[in-house]
Order: structure tokens, then sequence, then C-alpha cells
């Protein structure tokens, strides 16, 4: 009983510490937005026949902002970033540029 216990215990910190570091790799990375594009309400959006997606904020040409997560979808990339108060996620495509940031 008390092996199962521990077996357990070490399954979910592992769990929760892959889980962390997959949110620490997303955030090095930084996306430059060179069109403009709508950033949505969920990730979900980037299918086609996705309802309830509203559009949260416009993402103005010429910017350079933090990711904070990146979701695949079967056929696209969604990318969660913050803009003053609001978050949203846009959808990868023309316009949207990934990269990993420098380290300074």
């Amino acid at each position: 009983m008390k092996l199962s216990i521990g077996i357990l215990i070490v399954a979910i910190v592992v769990s929760v510490g892959i889980w962390q570091a997959d949110i620490a790799n997303d955030r090095s990375k930084a996306i430059k937005i060179s069109e403009r594009v709508t950033a949505y309400n969920d990730w979900e959006c980037g299918y086609q026949s996705q309802v309830g997606c509203t559009n949260v904020f416009e993402v103005a040409p010429v910017q350079t902002l933090q990711v904070e997560r990146i979701r695949y979808g079967k056929d696209f990339v969604a990318v969660k970033i913050s803009q003053g108060e609001k978050t949203g996620w846009v959808i990868s495509g023309k316009g949207i540029e990934v990269y990993v940031q420098p380290n300074t």
C-alpha cells in the first residue's frame, strides 16, 4: 500500500514537472507580428467550424510580443499573447512569426 502511494506521488510530481517545463519553453519564445491580426477568446478558434469565437482585440503590425502559451491544433498553431490587460489567442499564418528570444 505504501509503495503504490509512493509511486502515485512520484508520477504526479514528474507529470507536473514536465507540464511546467513545457510552459517555461513556450514562454521563452516571442511572436513577431508583421500584419494586422485578430486575437480570439479561445485557442480552438483556429478550427473552421468552432462556434462561440469572439474577437478580443486586434494586434497592430510591426510588434513583438511575449508568448504566454502555444497550443497545437490539427492544422494550425495557436499562440496566447497579452496586450495591456487583455489576453487572446492568435492563429498562426501569414504575418505571424514565432521565434526563440535570444538570452540577454
